[in-house]
């Protein structure tokens, strides 16, 4: 375990230099190996049970090693029995946590262990190690239950964070640039979220700009909707990383 906590502290500087997804991933699945094995990592769309929204190396980006089968399989359980155990604690906790400790501290009914017994196990996954981020989540795995310390949550809730910065580098601008005209930002919301994202108030904006106050509200709140934000510091992040705010 000493040995991979040295592996992921020096993970960061090559996870930067990935020029695409899968190579984020896989980077990061070869500092963890041979302890652990890197399932992948999604975006979860706005709305969850929008399953058209879940696509394959669009938001969702799993290990080259998994089977073609699992993401349709996963898919499948979805549609059928609903948002996961697994997912639904990663919403309601927002912190890392063990598929065990999910087992453990959630009261699940037969239906409520579909992703356990009906996915996770069949494939040869006994444990993992859940990290969201933001609408992002990145899974680890293991063939055995999982003992980990303090220091080994630290480091692999650490690599998960700079593995998904960089998916979101990566995958945000792509999606911008290919977003139709009417779903682009317009001059004016970028130069209104742009005075946002240095710490400007709408007052301070309105004034700014000879606009109303409800108009600068206005304006942020189209930006949200066209880049997909939960919130106005989710779009800032976004249109960070896709370059709108340079």
């Amino acid at each position: 375990m000493a040995t991979l906590v040295q592996s992921l502290q020096q993970v960061g500087d090559e996870i930067a230099l990935c020029r695409y997804p899968g190579a984020v991933i896989e980077t990061l699945h070869a500092a963890v190996r041979p302890t652990l094995n890197v399932l992948g990592a999604w975006r979860v769309p706005r709305r969850y049970e929008d399953w058209s929204a879940w696509r394959l190396n669009y938001n969702v980006f799993c290990h080259q090693d998994l089977p073609a089968t699992f993401f349709d399989a996963w898919l499948a359980g979805a549609k059928e029995n609903g948002r996961s155990a697994i997912a639904a604690m990663a919403t309601r906790e927002g912190g890392s946590f063990t598929w065990s400790e999910c087992m453990r501290e959630v009261n699940l009914s037969a239906k409520g262990r579909w992703v356990f017994d009906d996915l996770l196990f069949k494939y040869g996954m006994r444990d993992g190690f859940c990290c969201p981020i933001g609408p992002w989540i990145l899974h680890y795995w293991s063939s055995k239950v999982l003992d980990l310390s303090p220091a080994m949550r630290r480091s692999l809730s650490w690599a998960a964070l700079t593995a998904v910065d960089q998916l979101m580098k990566l995958t945000t601008k792509k999606r911008l640039d290919a977003a139709l005209p009417a779903s682009r930002l317009t001059d004016r919301e970028r130069e209104v979220l742009r005075m946002y994202a240095i710490g400007s108030r709408a007052r301070t904006i309105a004034y700014a700009l000879k606009i109303s106050e409800d108009t600068v509200r206005e304006h942020l709140r189209h930006a949200m909707i066209k880049l997909d934000a939960r919130h106005l510091g989710h779009a800032v992040n976004l249109a960070y990383h896709g370059g709108l705010l340079d």
